[in-house]
């Protein structure tokens, strides 16, 4: 008997201790994951604990991540100077930067795309990152916004403007996808933008929703967060796609994800599924609620939701009033 009862007793000491040693295992997996980003304004640096390794990964696209999407909006914050060292933070050695300041007749705002290898789920993995400006304040950006006109994309009617982006940004990554063939095949995408880029990437969303047979990833491998998502396409959800790997996350204070109106013409809409931030005085930003610090800041408190589309004086009043704060803010600067 006593034997029996040392017996259970050492299997039960074991049995812990593989309990203890995973847990341990978990954690430090997680806190090899974890990453603390610094944006630099003058003399003031801001810190951004981020998550980004395996652990976000191994979760379907199709499962909304707060820790993607908070990686995401902590990109938006990094200027030219803080790209590279940040990059670095991130483990990621080799990044294309696009800056449109570069050429002055680009209609196309900043974005940068990089890449490190992981291994996921037991398989290297090459995993790329793309993040996408929103407009900025040349004139052929914003004539770039203004293209209304739709064109045939994947069998959508899109926005014409935001196509070009798109085009842009798919034609980038398939170049440095090219450019790196050292990399390993399997690869997961993370592509993320605010604005117009966030319009950009969510075209690029649909389209590895749609066309099955592009070369670089499908669609289970692609993951889109886009924040202050306007509108892309002409006409409603599909029935065919559901593209639950695309999330748009608006704050219901930002006139901006309510553009363009839908019209007499068709419904204006947006692929994927929408979430909001908690629209209180704290989170919606005041007189500046399309900026990316007002979505950092309520990111965390981020709800499934909705809103409407239709043609508002309230949004028009709301978009004159945001270019006056805005104009103020510039001339004061």
């Amino acid at each position: 008997m006593r034997k029996i009862t040392k017996s259970l007793a050492v299997i039960l000491a074991c049995v812990t201790a593989l309990i203890c040693s995973a847990s341990i295992f978990v954690a430090s997996a997680a806190e090899q994951d974890a990453v603390r980003l610094e944006h630099r304004n003058g003399s003031i640096v801001e810190y951004h604990d981020v998550v980004f390794g395996p652990s976000v990964f191994e979760q379907p696209s199709s499962v909304y991540s707060p820790q993607l999407a908070k990686l995401s909006c902590s990109l938006g914050e990094l200027s030219e100077c803080d790209l590279v060292p940040n990059m670095q933070l991130l483990g990621i050695g080799d990044c294309y930067k696009y800056v449109s300041s570069a050429d002055s007749n680009s209609s196309f705002p900043n974005y940068f795309i990089g890449a490190r290898q992981m291994t996921i789920n037991g398989k290297d993995t090459a995993v790329f990152i793309l993040y996408c400006q929103g407009t900025g304040s040349s004139f052929a950006q914003i004539m770039n916004c203004l293209k209304l006109a739709t064109v045939d994309y994947c069998g959508y009617n899109v926005h014409a403007g935001f196509r070009e982006l798109a085009d842009e940004l798919w034609n980038s990554l398939a170049a440095f996808i090219d450019r790196n063939p050292q990399l390993p095949k399997e690869r997961k995408l993370l592509l993320t933008g605010f604005s117009a880029g966030a319009a950009a990437v969510n075209l690029m969303g649909l389209r590895f929703n749609t066309e099955k047979s592009n070369t670089i990833a499908q669609k289970d491998d692609v993951y889109v967060y886009g924040f202050a998502n306007p509108n892309v396409y002409v006409g409603g959800k599909s029935d065919t796609v559901d593209f639950n790997n695309i999330f748009c996350i608006d704050n219901l204070s930002d006139p901006i994800p309510r553009l363009p109106f839908n019209t007499v013409f068709g419904e204006w809409n947006k692929p994927g599924i929408i979430y909001v931030l908690d629209d209180d005085d704290s989170s919606s930003g005041h007189n500046f609620p399309h900026r990316n610090p007002v979505y950092l800041k309520g990111i965390d408190s981020v709800q499934p939701g909705s809103y409407s589309t239709a043609f508002s004086f309230t949004t028009i009043f709301k978009v004159a009033q945001m270019i006056y704060y805005e104009m103020l803010y510039s001339l004061r600067g």
